[in-house]
C-alpha cells in the first residue's frame, strides 16, 4: 500500500499509539522473566493488536471512514476489537480472585 495515501496520523493518535507499544513491550519483558503468567501475554498481545488497529485506523469512526480518502481498514478493525477483548480478560485473571 502506498503510505503517501494515508492522512497523518493526529498527536493524540500518536500518543496512544506509543502508549501501546510501550505497555506491550513491558507486559512482554514481565511475561518472559517473571514467572510467566498468562495475564502478561494476554495483556501484551491485546496492547499489541490494539496499537496495530490505531495506526492503521486511527479514531476514525464508519462515517468519518465512508467521508475518508482512505477506506477503514477491516482486518484492523477486527484486530483492535480482539486487543481490547484480551486485554479486559487480561484485567480480569489479574484482579478477580
Amino acid at each position: 500500500m502506498n503510505t503517501s495515501s494515508r492522512p497523518r496520523l493526529s498527536t493524540g493518535t500518536r500518543l496512544f499509539l506509543a502508549l501501546g507499544v510501550v505497555i506491550s513491550i513491558v507486559n512482554a519483558v514481565d511475561f518472559l522473566f517473571d514467572g510467566q503468567q498468562l495475564h502478561d501475554l494476554l495483556a501484551s498481545v491485546g496492547f499489541a493488536l490494539m496499537s496495530y488497529g490505531v495506526y492503521r485506523n486511527g479514531f476514525r469512526t464508519d462515517q468519518a471512514g465512508a467521508r475518508a480518502s482512505v477506506p477503514l481498514d477491516p482486518i484492523a478493525r477486527y484486530a483492535n476489537i480482539a486487543g481490547i477483548i484480551l486485554v479486559v480478560a487480561s484485567f480480569v485473571l489479574r484482579f478477580v480472585p
